[in-house]
């Protein structure tokens, strides 16, 4: 928000962020492990089931924040503070090869638990030059109150894939079990898909050249992710990829809203080794 109210008045809401070092934001642990039962790994339908578990990083800074009135300026200045959010992540899935298909197709179910209230030592500490601050912290005024809004959350999911000399193609769905985040205050994420389809390929058009697709829609946000890349292998080991990504958000609170001005283009230079 850009304003607020105070004693019936509108004011100005100014915003400053302050800047962690690199060291701090990139330096931080993490651990994971996994186990898994084979039947008939080399018999037709061959299948396996999985449980695993992640203490990790979240893949992107949280913030927390402190606000405070200026009465000089007439203004509420809010100063951020970029943090690094650690979460659990437990899951379990089980795939199995397609009976009277041969092994190339696969189905798999999966159910995962994140949680992003785990603390394990000092990974909460927020990024602050001042001195370490607990990331939980909120404030509150007669004005106004900023509080971190971290829930847990569950998905299930399942696919449908062939793997094949032909390429990679699956059918995929996720569902969120639990209740929605909001995402309409300061703090509150806004998770990614609620209930989604989609269906990935890469597909081999000979032996220098492949095509990926990638697309994703919301069932009930309308959300379309589609990535569509063409690749060539040249001599060497060289890949070089043209690839166009675009984005459809039809709901200003969706997670994918602040994006859907940024359909791109790019071109992908690797080396395959």
């Amino acid at each position: 928000p850009t304003r607020t109210t105070i004693n019936g008045i509108s004011r100005p809401i100014r915003y400053e962020l302050v800047r962690p070092g690199l060291r701090d934001a990139v330096l931080k642990k993490s651990f994971g492990m996994r186990t898994a039962w084979h039947w008939r790994p080399d018999g037709r339908h061959p299948g396996n089931a999985a449980i695993y578990g992640m203490y990790k990083p979240e893949n992107s800074l949280s913030f927390n924040a402190e606000a405070f009135y200026d009465g000089g300026r007439r203004e509420v200045v809010v100063v951020a503070h970029p943090i690094v959010n650690h979460h659990v992540v437990l899951g379990a899935n089980v795939t199995q090869g397609v009976r009277g298909l041969g092994n190339a197709w696969s189905t798999t179910l999966g159910v995962e638990y994140v949680d992003p209230n785990a603390k394990i030592g000092r990974d909460f500490d927020a990024i602050d030059p001042i001195g370490a601050r607990e990331a939980n912290r909120n404030f509150e005024s007669e004005f106004f109150v900023l509080k971190p809004a971290y829930r847990s959350r569950t998905h299930a999911q399942g696919s449908v894939s062939y793997s094949g000399e032909t390429g990679l193609y699956s059918l995929n769905y996720l569902r969120l079990l639990s209740e929605p985040l909001a995402g309409d205050d300061f703090y509150s994420p806004v998770d990614r898909w609620r209930e989604a389809v989609g269906v990935g390929l890469k597909a081999n058009l000979d032996r220098r050249f492949d095509v990926e697709l990638d697309v994703k829609y919301d069932l009930e946000r309308e959300d379309v992710l589609a990535v569509a890349e063409l690749g060539y292998i040249a001599e060497g080991g060289f890949l070089m990829g043209l690839g166009a990504e675009l984005l459809v958000s039809p709901e200003n609170g969706s997670f994918w809203a602040p994006y859907r001005t940024n359909d791109s283009l790019y071109l992908r230079l690797a080396h395959l080794f």
